[in-house]
């Protein structure tokens, strides 16, 4: 998997992309240029888990937007998003040819600085947590307005938009719809469980969903794997031993706190039993992912595992090493089982992983559905005909424990924003010695798995039904253990008639309590029970289909089928006929066109003839600066810092006070690489770079270091704090640095700090034009 720096422009090649996109995919590329194409409006694309969000909106963006001189703005909460997106971009930088170069910057704590965007950036992939800052807008404000006139609105994505409607960022997006730009947001499920947050999201993209895709459709197709659930009970109770601070912190929070998850953690049979049920089932769940309580436990179980003969591994933050053994647990050359602490949720890709444990139990069905969509992908997505999610149940009176198959019929939800929680004094404990303690505790372990409750999907309830004009096809998953309950419902209720009146939530819940009660988890939603009996009570054609059916109409079976008995082009095409005449759940799935199915076998076929070759990694283009900025020509005498200085403070806006009091101006001696100027405190010099008297220095630049650095003198014990920011932003400019500005093509926005942004900027920027600032290096000022 390929790494780019975070400022990163690669050369574009004018080259067919090597990948082929399913039907879905290219579906949501026409909807985007049916809603986006002609004006700066606002939508959801939904696609689940493993449906290829990020690859589906970058593709189209490079098409569409980026090849057309269009700038994107890319938003998302956490780092992992913002790499997976910068490399879905820089990956398929070929579509946006004829352009010549793409360029990426990643922005967040660890990363770059807003201050570090150039006109060579086509998409900036930013945190929220940094975009969302008040004087932040100064910079996303000039980056709106980079490029020739007419230039296209900056368009604006958000990544797992369900966390939209949270206050950080419902401001920032407000303010860039009013200042027309287009905005995507991306998300496994437009749907949210505060009823304020749906209404804020519903909002902020005109409650109009530009294409959605649900999950049953994907695994029918065989892009996402079948969810087998795996229930292990462990008769563990920890509530036995709960104190009052603990019961307080899962009233307060609904959670558990640290401590419990900590005796969690250190619980020897329950450790025992999770390694005994990968060890007893290594060939069935393949490559696995367990997910624990905190370090020690992800700690403890890979040593445990490893102990069995497990090829296994942990990563968590605080491990330095922990992206190198993600990376080769990711190429197939690493360990078998990787345990991790809440690390490879979002923007975590691998296919391969058929197994996920959950260790741990949570309230979180964010955390949860991110846990789960680790394991989805299908045969034709690179991942597995079934993908196992094992969760191991203690016994629970007070604390409510997420069902894996609720929360992946729900899709993907927010996650709590962290709150603090309350921590009393602690010790610390050396490793070795709970190391130790543990070991004497395993050599006392003797308990057997007492329970395992494995749920297997069987096939699957579907329907059309019509909404807005628009034919829809409807889907219930149905596992073995609910398919005589889910027939004798549809007996009891053969016609439209028998249904009734129209079916609330009320009576769909006590339908499935009536019909399902009796049946371990999981139970079907009420939901799916008022949509099937509806879809009756409507008179649509209700037709079960198993999974075993579709192995008839397998794309890739079917295709090797036409190899292996060397069928020409008319009798391949009879085949299919034979196949699709013959079989309703394949009309079904193809939603009754024909040239569909055929187009996914001929694709099938092509990939056997030719495998689909990775794409060869763009060539990334190697900052090199033309040298030191030209002198003045011998007539001219060059910039005068008295001058800037006398320009600046007779601007009453920058000092309202009067011009602060400092000692002598002067430029340096010599150019240096570490600072462009600063206020000496002990003399009160004022001294700039001379490496900036140059005619290809913007004078407001000039004039900003000047004003800069009196701040500095007018405020000596400031620093650089929250005041002293803040008077910074009010810069203005005089007239006649203004008036080179718009010679040399530059124009400030409407944003408060506008100058100070583009002084900050091309400051910042500096090394990609001229010696002698070292690139990546920092200067002060």
């Amino acid at each position: 998997m390929s790494t780019y720096e975070p400022d990163t422009v690669v050369a574009t090649q004018p080259q067919l992309s090597p990948f082929r996109p399913y039907a879905h995919q290219s579906a949501s590329w026409d909807a985007l240029s049916r809603d986006f194409r002609d004006e700066p409006r606002a939508g959801l694309l939904v696609l689940p888990t493993g449906g290829g969000k990020t690859f589906v909106a970058a593709h189209w963006l490079l098409a569409n937007h980026i090849r057309e001189g269009g700038r994107v703005l890319w938003l998302a909460h956490r780092r992992a998003l913002l790499r997976q997106a910068a490399r879905a971009f820089l990956t398929h930088s070929n579509v946006a040819h004829p352009k010549p170069r793409v360029g990426t910057l990643r922005i967040s704590s660890a990363d770059g600085k807003w201050s570090m965007v150039r006109p060579d950036h086509d998409v900036v992939l930013s945190s929220i947590q940094t975009a969302s800052r008040d004087e932040q807008y100064d910079f996303i404000d000039a980056f709106m307005r980079m490029g020739d006139e007419p230039r296209r609105p900056l368009f604006v994505v958000v990544d797992e938009a369900h966390h939209a409607s949270a206050p950080s960022y419902y401001r920032l997006l407000t303010k860039l719809r009013q200042d027309g730009c287009p905005l995507l947001g991306l998300t496994a499920t437009p749907v949210r469980m505060d009823e304020a947050d749906e209404r804020r999201l519903h909002a902020l993209f005109d409650g109009h969903i530009v294409h959605q895709v649900d999950r049953p459709a994907l695994i029918d197709l065989g892009i996402l794997a079948v969810p087998t659930f795996e229930t292990v009970e462990t008769k563990v109770d920890f509530e036995r031993e709960f104190t009052e601070d603990d019961m307080r912190h899962l009233e307060r929070y609904g959670e558990l706190a640290p401590n419990v998850l900590s005796r969690l953690a250190t619980h020897a049979t329950r450790n025992a039993l999770i390694v005994r049920q990968y060890q007893q089932n290594a060939t069935k769940y393949g490559h696995t992912i367990i997910f624990a309580a905190d370090t020690l436990h992800a700690r403890t179980l890979a040593s445990e595992l490893q102990q069995a003969g497990v090829a296994a591994d942990y990563v968590d933050y605080t491990r330095g090493d922990s992206q190198q053994i993600i990376e080769a647990y990711q190429s197939g050359q690493g360990p078998k089982v990787l345990v991790n602490v809440e690390m490879l949720t979002e923007g975590f890709d691998a296919p391969h992983t058929r197994t996920i444990f959950l260790a741990r139990p949570t309230r979180s069905e964010g955390l949860l559905s991110q846990m789960v969509g680790r394991a989805l992908r299908g045969p034709r997505s690179g991942g597995n005909e079934r993908a196992y999610l094992v969760t191991f149940v203690d016994t629970w009176k007070q604390f409510e424990v997420l069902d894996l198959e609720y929360v992946l019929e729900q899709g993907e939800a927010e996650e709590p924003e962290s709150k603090t929680t309350p921590r009393g004094p602690t010790v610390p404990i050396p490793h070795e010695l709970v190391h130790e303690v543990y070991r004497l505790l395993m050599s006392a372990v003797t308990a057997e798995t007492t329970g395992i409750f494995e749920c297997l999907p069987c096939g699957w309830y579907a329907w059309e039904e019509t909404l807005e004009d628009d034919a829809r096809r409807r889907l219930v998953m149905v596992y073995e253990h609910q398919r005589e309950a889910y027939a004798a419902l549809l007996d009891k209720h053969p016609t439209p008639e028998s249904v009734g009146e129209k079916v609330s939530e009320d009576r769909a819940r006590q339908i499935v309590q009536d019909y399902f009660g009796d049946l371990p988890d999981p139970l079907p939603r009420w939901a799916d029970i008022e949509a099937i009996l509806e879809a009756r009570r409507n008179g649509a054609d209700i037709v079960f289909y198993t999974f075993d059916e579709k192995k008839a109409f397998d794309p890739k079976i079917v295709a090797q089928q036409t190899l292996d008995r060397a069928l020409i082009p008319t009798a391949m095409r009879d085949h299919l006929i034979e196949i699709w005449e013959s079989n309703a759940a394949c009309r079904s799935v193809y939603r009754q066109d024909f040239r569909r199915f055929q187009d996914e076998v001929t694709n099938a076929l092509n990939d056997l003839l030719e495998p689909p070759r990775p794409p060869t990694p763009p060539e990334v283009i190697k900052n090199v600066p033309r040298g030191a900025p030209p002198p003045w020509p011998v007539t001219e005498p060059g910039y005068s810092l008295v001058r800037i200085r006398d320009d600046v403070v007779s601007i009453r806006k920058n000092f309202p006070s009067g011009a602060p009091s400092h000692g002598p101006l002067e430029w340096s001696r010599r150019p240096s690489k570490v600072t462009w100027g600063f206020y000496r405190h002990s003399d009160r010099k004022i001294v700039i770079n001379c490496v900036l008297d140059s005619p290809d220095m913007p004078l407001y630049v000039l004039e900003f270091l000047m004003f800069h650095e009196l701040l500095h003198a007018e405020m000596p014990h400031a620093g650089h704090d929250a005041e002293f920011r803040q008077r910074e932003r009010a810069f203005v400019p005089s007239d006649a640095a203004a008036q080179d500005a718009e010679k040399r093509g530059i124009k400030p926005g409407k944003a408060p700090g506008a100058w100070r942004a583009l002084a900050d900027m091309f400051l910042d920027s500096f090394e990609h034009h001229y010696a002698p600032k070292k690139p990546g290096s920092t200067v002060s000022y």
